[in-house]
């Protein structure tokens, strides 16, 4: 399989649930810029000790979306960066997650949470008791600039809303 594009198969591994995967590519954006290498989401339902996990690899159409019950639950993120700005040693790389409910409602990490260190940001983040129930979208945005000046920071690259589900193996 050609790593350079991206790659959106949904498929349940190990029995669990939902995680939705930007697949693995190398390399760097144009010009050296920050550019997704690998994105996750994993869904942690409150009745199960493990989180749900669900991959996406090639370019099949989701048959069974999350049907979020609503209320507080957790989620968590993890993406790999290649590319970014040097500063003091090291990369510098923000990354936006943004979750979009049922009704159009935005849900979005805190600024002071963007900052990708080492070119790696793994975070949990807690859905509000007002999410309602219904479908989960999820958008990950990687932004680059002047780490001194946080309102000239541009999004570099999207995956745009992606609807988390699952397919049938």
């Amino acid at each position: 399989m050609n790593k350079q594009f991206f790659t959106v198969i949904l498929a349940v591994l190990l029995g669990a649930g939902p995680v939705w995967s930007w697949g693995e590519r190398a390399g760097t954006g144009l010009n050296g810029a920050p550019a997704i290498k690998l994105a996750q989401v994993w869904y942690y339902p409150e009745a199960m000790l493990k989180p749900m996990l669900m991959v996406s690899v090639g370019r099949k159409t989701m048959e069974n979306p999350l049907v979020f019950p609503g209320g507080a639950h957790r989620f968590r993120i993890r993406v790999e960066t290649v590319g970014g700005i040097q500063h003091r040693g090291e990369r510098t790389v923000w990354v936006r997650i943004v979750f979009r409910d049922s009704r159009g409602g935005l849900y979005q990490l805190p600024e002071h949470r963007w900052r990708a260190r080492g070119g790696v940001k793994d975070v949990y983040f807690e859905i509000p008791e007002t999410f309602p129930a219904g479908s989960v979208e999820c958008r990950i945005d990687l932004l680059a600039g002047d780490p001194s000046q946080p309102r000239g920071r541009r999004i570099v690259e999207s995956t745009g809303f992606l609807r988390l589900g699952r397919t049938e193996l």
